[in-house]
């Protein structure tokens, strides 16, 4: 492949492993639950790393619709299916001459009161605020313009493979255990070899360790720092917030 990161989907990890078996006799169906098992423990490794690497490796942008629906509160995992964390929070009202707005994070919603009473005549659109609650999220002040909108940056969570062409979405040079684990369950599948199996799951187990400390060893915590995208189109310093 000529990309350096190419899209690597369950298909090709299936085309993988049966060139290492000759005898290979397996249907996709079986197949795919263990590309799914795998991937999703290599993507649980990589975001257990830290904060930058998970959010360089995983982060993502949605929007948000906001209305003058009272309270404005959104289910987050509705709006936005992939969801794990949040990054940051951006808040357009809507009206004319707004812009996006970096919200601050209430940290306790004791403070949120009914939220059906927030709004921009007590509190200033230019400096929004919002909270999670469970798996809700809210905006204050509550939007008075009908074409208001949330921008949330966030940390995708993986998602479960259920076809050969579903995209392994982690960077190719994180992803090679993957074959490595499916080989495994197949070996035992077919020729019952649990000594061989048992050998290669180990393996794999390895080269997880091995993916962690090879991204932990890229995304240095201690000396890189996340700046955040405004999406006004000017670069944020995050100390600045503080």
């Amino acid at each position: 492949m000529s990309s350096s990161n190419p899209s690597i989907t369950v298909s090709d990890i299936i085309t993988d492993v049966d060139g290492r078996i000759s005898s290979a006799n397996l249907s996709s169906s079986v197949y795919i639950p263990w590309v799914s098992y795998s991937y999703q423990r290599i993507y649980q490794a990589l975001t257990n790393v830290g904060k930058t690497c998970a959010e360089t490796l995983f982060g993502d942008t949605d929007t948000i619709a906001l209305t003058t629906t009272n309270p404005n509160e959104y289910t987050i995992t509705d709006e936005i299916p992939r969801f794990a964390s949040i990054i940051a929070v951006w808040v357009k009202y809507g009206a004319t001459g707004d812009v996006y707005n970096k919200a601050k994070k209430l940290r306790t919603t004791g403070m949120i009161g009914n939220p059906s009473n927030v709004s921009t005549t007590y509190f200033g659109k230019t400096k929004p605020f919002y909270y999670i609650r469970g798996g809700v999220i809210g905006f204050i002040p509550v939007p008075p313009e009908s074409n208001g909108v949330a921008k949330i940056d966030f940390v995708k969570r993986p998602y479960q493979l259920t076809e050969t062409t579903d995209v392994i979405d982690i960077p190719y040079r994180f992803i090679w255990p993957i074959s490595e684990y499916v080989h495994a369950k197949a070996i035992q599948r077919l020729n019952e070899d649990y000594n061989t199996s048992a050998q290669l799951e180990s393996n794999f187990r390895q080269q997880l360790e091995e993916v962690a400390l090879a991204a932990a060893s890229e995304f240095d915590e201690d000396e890189q720092m996340h700046i955040e995208e405004d999406p006004n189109g000017v670069g944020i310093d995050p100390l600045s917030f503080l």
